[in-house]
Order: C-alpha cells, then sequence, then structure tokens
C-alpha cells in the first residue's frame, strides 16, 4: 500500500513540475520572441515565423537598428524619463500618505472611523473608468491638464495600500502605540520613528503595487497627459503604428525597454516583496 501512494505522489509530483514549466514558457515566449525581435533586421522579423523551426527563435543577424531608431529619431529617452519620474514621485507620496492614513485607521480613536474605513474599502471596488470623466473636469477646472502633476495627484491614494497598511499597523502591539504617547511623544512623532521603521516589507509591497500601476497605466494618461513633453511610454508607443505602415521593429524595442525596467526593480526586491504581502495581516 505504500509503495502505491508513494509511487502515486511521485507521479503527481513530476505532473504538477511539468505543468508549472510548461506554463513558465508559455509565459516567457512571447517576451523572448519580443526581445530577439528587437535585435532582428526589420525584414525578418516575421520572415521565419511560420512554418516554426530554429529560425523562428534564434536570429541568423544581429543588430541594434531598432534601439538606435528608437532612441534617436523617435526620442524614446524622453517619455521613459517622464515615466520614471512620475512613477517615483508616486511612489513616495503614496508611501508616505498611505501609510498614515493606515496609521491613523489602526491606532487612532476618532468618531466614525469604522465608516470612514468602510468608505475606503468601497473605492477598491469602484473601476477607474467610472470616475474618469468626473476625475478629468476635475484636473482640467484646476488648469493641471497635460502636467505631470494630473498624473501624480489622483494616483498617490489608494483604498488598497491603505488597507494593507493598515492591515499591518494592527499586527504591531498597541502597547507599543500607548507607552510611546505615554512618554510624551506626539503622534506624528510615533508614526515617524516607531511604526514607519517597523514596516518596511509592506512598504516595499505597496510601493512596488504603486510604481507597476502607474508604469502601465494607459486610459488616464491618454485623457489627462498626452502632450508631447509629459507623454509617458504607455502614450508614445502608438506612433509606432502608423497610417500605412506599422514599425515593428521599434514596438518590440520599447517593449523590451518597457519590461526591463518595472524587472529592474522587481528582483532585487521581490523577497521583501512577498513578506510585505504575507505579513499584512489579511485578516479580519
Amino acid at each position: 500500500m505504500s509503495r502505491k501512494i508513494k509511487k502515486t505522489d511521485l507521479a503527481l509530483a513530476v505532473l504538477k513540475y511539468v505543468v508549472m514549466t510548461l506554463y513558465a514558457l508559455f509565459l516567457i515566449l512571447p517576451v523572448y520572441y519580443a526581445l530577439i525581435s528587437s535585435i532582428r533586421p526589420a525584414s525578418d522579423i516575421f520572415k521565419y515565423a511560420a512554418p516554426f523551426s530554429a529560425k523562428t527563435l534564434i536570429p541568423d543577424t544581429f543588430t541594434l537598428e531598432s534601439f538606435v531608431s528608437l532612441f534617436g529619431t523617435y526620442k524614446f529617452l524622453r517619455p521613459l524619463a517622464n515615466t520614471v519620474y512620475v512613477c517615483a514621485v508616486t511612489v513616495l507620496f503614496g508611501i508616505l500618505f498611505n501609510a498614515m492614513a493606515g496609521f491613523a485607521f489602526a491606532k487612532i480613536r476618532f468618531k466614525f472611523k469604522n465608516f470612514w474605513f468602510m468608505l475606503v474599502v468601497v473605492t477598491m471596488m469602484i473601476p477607474f473608468e467610472a470616475i474618469a470623466i468626473p476625475l478629468y473636469s476635475l484636473v482640467y477646472n484646476l488648469n493641471m491638464v497635460n502636467t505631470r502633476a494630473a498624473l501624480i495627484l489622483p494616483a498617490v491614494a489608494n483604498g488598497t495600500y491603505i488597507f494593507l497598511f493598515k492591515n499591518s499597523y494592527e499586527d504591531i502591539p498597541h502597547s507599543l502605540y500607548e507607552a510611546s504617547i505615554i512618554e510624551g511623544a506626539s503622534r506624528m512623532r510615533t508614526f515617524y520613528k516607531i511604526y514607519l521603521p517597523l514596516s518596511k516589507p509592506i512598504m516595499v509591497s505597496a510601493g512596488l503595487l504603486i510604481f507597476f500601476y502607474q508604469w502601465q497605466s494607459y486610459m488616464w494618461p491618454l485623457l489627462a497627459a498626452n502632450a508631447p513633453d509629459v507623454q509617458v511610454i504607455q502614450i508614445a508607443q502608438s506612433v509606432f503604428q502608423q497610417e500605412y505602415a506599422t514599425l515593428w521593429g521599434e514596438i518590440f524595442a520599447s517593449i523590451v525597454v518597457t519590461i526591463a525596467v518595472p524587472l529592474a526593480f522587481f528582483f532585487p526586491l521581490q523577497k521583501y516583496y512577498a513578506l510585505g504581502i504575507s505579513t499584512s495581516g489579511m485578516k479580519e
């Protein structure tokens, strides 16, 4: 009986790893194809697409002409810099203000706290498309259209990040907060000196979530900031889809750049990201 059980467990383990490997290849293959297409001559990008062969995955000729055209002819560095700037500022202020809100909901007593927190949770369920037009009207009336502020300010506060910080701070013993107040520290000093340093994993998790959301955002930048001097990469990529031609080399080169930058941030911080999510107190 034990041998049959062991054989069954072994077969299930092998099947699991086979499925996981196939799934990983399924996810990686499009990225790999974009990478090799970006370093191929434009005339070879789809030349070996069908029938499938070794040349489909291994280029005969390597060239960087797509990247030269991307950053030289089409000045892709400007939207790339704009996107990095917008993401960095949004992450900085997003972590600060969402952490403060989470601290208030977790540790400070005030009237109608549960009601206000319920409203915060409700905002997590509202799709952005439902508020895009009212938000654009507000930005327009504040004369912020086609500015970086129009991209940054609406993305700073978010119910999801407040929820994560609140649950994280609830896992810290309340006695620590009470002792700090008894010693004469203000609430803000308690937050900055004690709670903020203790929430590094969740800060990394929230920061990466904010960064990824801003990095891949398309609809709002298209509405609020589509002028050339404030364009982000998602909008700048549309220039490669022209009326009479599609610049596939530049498209694949921009895709590689668009993927490489977030991965450069994610891989060094992935263990903190996983730790932050797993210890964020996802409980009620």
